[in-house]
């Protein structure tokens, strides 16, 4: 548990909600949030508002406190005995008021949660007020005032991780549910946050760190231990290797569900890139005019189809200038396209080009789709369909569209998902993020040195302690148990204040 108390505004800044939260947590949180806080509004004793106190001595005091602007008058309120006890997860009705001029400040809910039931396993308490920048802060400052501290990024889920309440993959989980692009993702980020990745990892290390202990028994104590059974050993290791090995393909196969696919649109000017952008997204993002090259610098938004989330780009037409602004431009356009999943190569209907023509822009390892666009003169009954007419001799696929009728657009759509899944079924089963894949490459490194040597009968103890130890302590980077202050510094400090 912390020594300090914390606090911060846990809900997005700005007036479009009506209710904003601000969160308080450590030893202190229940005493602080009551010295700040009355059930009535108006007493015939005080001028504004009476205190959660109702004693004769609390009344004196805070009349005297406010005539006087005593300045230790938020050390003593908290010392003492309320005239009633905040009950753990029952909310209460009230007022947030100044206690040196005795002013409410809003009226709130507050909502105790007491140790260990609450997100931090400490004492936190919520005060639901209105929402609005000014009175959030002006309560914030109140609780700042009386010693409480302003909460880091991210440090009340830290605290949560470090009072053990959860491990470190669910607290990843936590910016996974925030930053979720897909209803898929959501689920992958729930199951990780309900502990299902952290269930597949713990037994898997548990399994390894039975074996060292044998192992180590072996070294220190052979009489009494006896050797070590290869075939057990192997046995017990290559089925952690299968965990690792799995895990790995998971990311692989699906890893794109947490960070979205890339997707470029791509071709010569005028063919109607950012018109195919926008009729993808269905909204006006990228510029569109009869002028070739109104697109110049770099346009990204986020896509979702059919829960699939995609970050599509519209990028500046690709060809030869000696315009530097229009240079940039397409500099950045093949830096995209070098850094994208998969490229749509747009091209008007009627207008001939090569292979070489996209060889040219495009990099021969990326997934390619050419849109044959500015089919505006086909029949006008039915959807467009694939149309491999205006491209032949190529195993490539081909949409046709209009983006100015809107037509071939669902087509477009369906070929986006059929090659980025490339025939694969997803699921919701927990797919690792950057960080664990690296730390399960690293794992599955060490034991597979491990499993070589015990395959082959001629091992040294010492050596495989070495590698069993190092596949341990790497699975432990993921959930927490061996992670530096280093690692944990780093994924709290991508989390906004407040959670």
């Amino acid at each position: 548990m912390s020594s300090d108390t914390i606090a911060a505004i846990a809900t997005p800044p700005g007036s479009g909600g009506g209710i904003g939260i601000i969160r308080v947590s450590g030893p202190e949180a229940v005493a602080m949030v009551s010295a700040l806080f009355s059930r009535r509004a108006k007493c015939p004793d005080l001028p504004v508002c009476d205190h959660l106190y109702d004693s004769d001595e609390a009344a004196q005091l805070l009349k005297s406190a406010a005539k006087n602007k005593q300045p230790d008058l938020q050390h003593a309120l908290p010392q003492l005995s309320p005239s009633f006890c905040f009950e753990s997860h029952r909310a209460v009705h009230g007022y947030i008021f100044n206690p040196e001029t005795l002013m409410i400040i809003d009226e709130v809910i507050v909502l105790p949660m007491l140790a260990p039931r609450s997100y931090t396993a400490e004492d936190v308490v919520e005060i639901q007020a209105h929402c609005g920048h000014v009175v959030l802060q002006a309560i914030l400052n109140l609780l700042f005032s009386m010693g409480v501290r302003p909460a880091e990024p991210g440090e009340f889920t830290k605290r949560a991780f470090l009072n053990g309440r959860i491990d470190l993959s669910q607290a990843e989980a936590v910016m996974d549910i925030i930053n979720a692009r897909s209803v898929k993702a959501l689920k992958i980020a729930v199951s990780q946050g309900l502990g299902h990745l952290r269930e597949e990892i713990a037994a898997a290390r548990n399994l390894l760190v039975s074996l060292l202990t044998q192992i180590e028994a072996a070294i220190d104590f052979p009489d009494e231990a006896g050797e070590l059974i290869p075939e057990d050993a192997s046995a017990l290791v290559g089925k952690t290797i299968d965990t690792c090995v799995s895990a790995i393909e998971k990311y692989e196969n699906a890893g794109f569900l947490r960070e979205g696919i890339k997707l470029a649109i791509c071709g010569p000017p005028n063919v109607g890139k950012s018109s195919i952008m926008n009729r993808l997204l269905e909204k006006e993002c990228s510029i569109v005019t009869e002028i070739p090259g109104t697109t110049r610098d770099l346009i990204e938004d986020h896509l979702n189809i059919n829960g699939i989330p995609f970050v599509i780009s519209d990028t500046a037409g690709m060809h030869t200038t000696d315009d530097p602004v229009e240079k940039i431009g397409i500099e950045k356009a093949r830096k995209n396209i070098r850094e994208s999943d998969i490229v749509l190569f747009v091209h008007e209907a009627g207008t001939s080009f090569s292979i070489e023509d996209i060889n040219g822009i495009i990099p021969s390892d990326k997934k390619i789709i050419i849109v044959c666009n500015k089919k505006d003169n086909e029949p006008l009954q039915g959807d467009l369909l694939l149309d491999n007419e205006d491209f032949k001799g190529s195993s490539l696929p081909v949409v046709a569209t209009s983006a100015l009728y809107n037509r071939g657009i669902d087509n477009l759509r369906k070929k986006i998902v059929d090659v980025a899944l490339g025939g694969m079924e997803l699921s919701s089963s927990v797919v690792p993020n950057t960080r664990h894949m690296h730390s399960l490459k690293s794992a599955l490194e060490s034991l597979e040195y491990a499993h070589r040597s015990l395959c082959s009968g001629f091992f040294d103890e010492e050596t495989l302690a070495i590698d069993i130890r190092n596949g341990i302590d790497a699975l432990g980077e993921i959930t927490g148990d061996s992670a530096g202050v280093d690692i944990l510094e780093q994924i709290f400090s991508r989390f906004c204040i407040g959670k």
